[in-house]
């Protein structure tokens, strides 16, 4: 039995986190336990900063304490470029931001497909921050019943 507090059922809608999470995948996230558990490059999911009841799934790609630019479409991590191995297609617009402690800098894999992340919204808290620590399965549909008519 998964316990509300620290586990969470998560299923994706949108390509933005694809091809690592396509449309529809569906994964479980856990609450960090001790400091550290949350690091660049996992993937997380977390309430939207703006909207109410509205989940968000992105990839952590700085932490507290560095400086995010970006540049010419290529994302910097304390002025070093390479850092940054998930994303694809351009990252835009150019800007720069700091990452306080306590908080992270989150992009979507797919960058031209969604500027709902820390582009717009700046660094989120991860307090109430679930680490995917599983992907499963989609359920099976049920197959499709037969058509046309059969020949007699």
């Amino acid at each position: 039995m998964m316990s509300r507090l620290s586990l969470r059922r998560f299923a994706v809608s949108g390509a933005s986190m694809s091809p690592a999470l396509p449309d529809g995948a569906r994964f479980i996230g856990r609450l960090p336990r001790r400091a550290g558990s949350i690091r660049r490059g996992s993937i997380v999911a977390f309430p939207h900063p703006h909207r109410d009841g509205f989940w968000m799934v992105k990839r952590v790609v700085g932490m507290g304490g560095e400086m995010i630019n970006i540049e010419g479409g290529e994302v910097l991590i304390d002025g070093n470029s390479g850092l940054d191995h998930w994303g694809i297609g351009f990252s835009t617009p150019d800007g720069r931001w700091a990452v306080p402690t306590g908080r992270v800098f989150v992009l979507s894999d797919q960058r031209p497909l969604t500027r709902d992340d820390s582009r717009t919204f700046g660094p989120v808290g991860t307090d109430c921050m679930y680490r995917m620590v599983l992907r499963y399965p989609r359920r099976s549909l049920p197959a499709d019943p037969p058509s046309g008519d059969r020949p007699g």
